[in-house]
């Protein structure tokens, strides 16, 4: 059977939430998401996944938390994110993303994102379907996103 085991490539782009960073989203999946997806495939199955991570960092340092921490946009004292200066952080994230996208060494196949980083999953979701130039004409966009334990800011976008 496991001359028969065919392997595919899963690239995720991740992304963490506020005052996190992407090494530590990184460690945190490494440690129980993935390894549950490394498991051993049942005896019936001829197809394996190997699931590839790549985690970056907010553009934004929020130190707060961790010394390294980071962020994709401040919060203000209320904690909604709806000035307009935190919107402007939004907007400088939403191109971070569009640029990370755009110039990975292999295409993403999706994006997962938590709390913020979900945020900002969301966020990608509605821009692309606006066919914002950021994103361009959608062939290196992602084909899924997945949101863990994010909430959707209407404001921002």
């Amino acid at each position: 059977m496991a001359d028969k085991l065919k392997h595919r490539s899963l690239q995720l782009l991740c992304l963490h939430g506020h005052g996190s960073s992407g090494e530590t989203l990184c460690k945190q999946f490494e440690a129980s998401l993935f390894r549950s997806l490394a498991a051993p495939v049942p005896e019936n199955t001829e197809e394996g996944i190997d699931v590839q991570c790549r985690c970056i960092d907010a553009p934004f340092s929020e130190p707060s938390r961790h010394k390294h921490g980071r962020q994709w946009w401040r919060y203000d004292n209320d904690g909604t994110g709806d000035r307009p200066q935190d919107w402007a952080e939004a907007e400088v994230a939403a191109t971070r993303l569009a640029e990370e996208l755009a110039t990975a060494p292999v295409p993403c196949d999706g994006v997962l994102g938590f709390s913020q980083g979900a945020e900002m999953v969301h966020a990608l979701a509605v821009l692309a379907h606006r066919d914002d130039p950021r994103f361009g004409n959608g062939s290196r966009l992602p084909r899924f996103g997945i949101s863990l334990s994010g909430a959707v800011n209407p404001g921002h976008f």
